[in-house]
């Protein structure tokens, strides 16, 4: 295992401060393609966190620009392209922001819950209970969610998931969401498409790892109209 990247504080200006990251690479060839793959990772967490290098003068209002980033974060979430501006809009004012330390689980396989999280900042990792004890399938960058089943199903946590580092995560829950789906029940047609296309992709990678996954016990779009008390017409 390669020697872990360092981020410090270098210095702090009148513009602001000066952050210093330093990073190994195995192989002085692969230095432009690595220097490249670590500019662009920390720029898309910048811009996630509604961050922008500025100009020599810039006026914004500080909230504004959040209330941009949350709202473009969001917009990039397959699973919530059903939705239209104002209903998104709904949805960003009502999510809750939360930082998680490292290290520190956001929720435990097993547990009840009823939302979604999507990562603004940081770095997180999804692990699970096996025969072989506890193992770690993936990780989640910034723009990614997780929790899908718990707010549209009612479904205990699916997995564990960890900050690998200080990270911060939007939570997005059943009450902010059911006003919108009541309104509209066609989008939990949309939603169940969706999270069945996603839970496919995920099977065809546990199949070609060797792993098995439980089929649910009812069709998808049943389980949520059920969820929400919405029976179509």
């Amino acid at each position: 295992m390669g020697k872990p990247p360092e981020v410090r504080i270098s210095e702090y200006t009148e513009n602001g401060i000066v952050w210093q990251v330093r990073y190994w690479v195995p192989d002085y060839q692969e230095m432009s393609r690595l220097r490249y793959a670590v500019q662009r990772a920390i720029s898309r967490n910048m811009h996630y966190a509604g961050l922008t290098i500025p100009a020599e003068q810039v006026q914004v209002s500080a909230r504004v620009a959040a209330e941009d980033a949350t709202f473009d974060l969001l917009r990039r979430i397959d699973l919530l392209v059903p939705l239209m501006d104002d209903e998104l809009a709904n949805i960003r004012d009502s999510a809750k922001e939360t930082l998680v330390l490292n290290k520190n689980s956001v929720v435990k396989e097993g547990d009840s819950g009823d939302s979604l999280f999507v990562v603004r900042e940081g770095l997180l990792e999804v692990s699970i209970n096996t025969d072989d004890g506890e193992i770690t399938v993936a990780s989640l960058l910034p723009g990614s969610f997780f929790g899908e089943m718990s707010l549209l199903t009612g479904d205990p946590r699916h997995a564990t998931i960890t900050a690998m580092v200080d990270s911060m995560v939007l939570e997005i829950s059943k009450t902010s969401f059911e006003p919108i789906i009541k309104a509209r029940p066609e989008i939990a047609r949309a939603l169940s498409e969706t999270i069945e296309n996603r839970h496919q992709h995920n099977q065809d990678q546990a199949n070609r790892r060797g792993d098995s996954q439980a089929a649910e016990s009812a069709p998808l779009l049943e389980r949520i109209l059920s969820f929400f008390s919405i029976s179509f017409d």
